[in-house]
């Protein structure tokens, strides 16, 4: 996948099909090990995005409740966690992470989202996701009045769909091996 910070090219994972073989009936629960393990991170990582340091993201079907309890999070919650994981690698800011995540849960699921956006005008980010091949720059900064005029924006660009597919790869591993 690649991802474009202000108009340079990183790759950063391989490109793999985007459909995900999911049977209807199946609902994939994982661990926090098994999150941290499909995104290749560190558990500590995973546990503290959950408590709240920097970030909170509640797991969608089991939040802990006491001690001894464990979160059990959904196939949707491992895009989010894989998606801020790439913004946290690409070097954004937790602040900049929190804004994401506030617009991520005002969109119903990010299986289906294709582009996802930021830009930066004086100083405030603005995150935009798009769900099909609607993704047109005029689009992107509707406004380009705060935007200097012979600067522009800064625009980071993230190809979800490619991070999606690479997650559900690595979740067909993991079933096969719990199988």
């Amino acid at each position: 996948m690649k991802a474009y910070i202000f108009g340079r090219a990183s790759t950063t994972r391989p490109r793999h099909p985007s459909k995900p073989d999911v049977k209807p009936d199946r609902v994939d629960v994982f661990s926090l090990g098994e999150v941290a393990q499909l995104l290749k991170v560190p558990n500590t990582r995973i546990k503290n995005w959950t408590i709240g340091r920097p970030l909170r993201i509640v797991p969608r079907i089991l939040a802990a409740q006491g001690k001894g309890s464990r979160n059990l999070y959904s196939l949707e919650d491992v895009y989010v966690f894989a998606l801020v994981n790439q913004l946290y690698k690409d070097g954004f800011t937790s602040a900049v992470i929190k804004c994401v995540l506030a617009e991520v849960f005002l969109t119903p699921k990010l299986g289906p989202v294709r582009s996802f956006v930021l830009t930066n005008e004086k100083g405030i980010w603005t995150p935009k996701f798009f769900h099909t091949g609607d993704l047109r720059w005029e689009k992107v900064l509707a406004d380009r009045s705060g935007a200097e005029a012979h600067v522009g924006p800064g625009i980071y660009a993230l190809d979800v769909r490619s991070l999606v597919a690479w997650v559900n790869s690595r979740v067909l591993d993991l079933r096969k091996r719990r199988d």
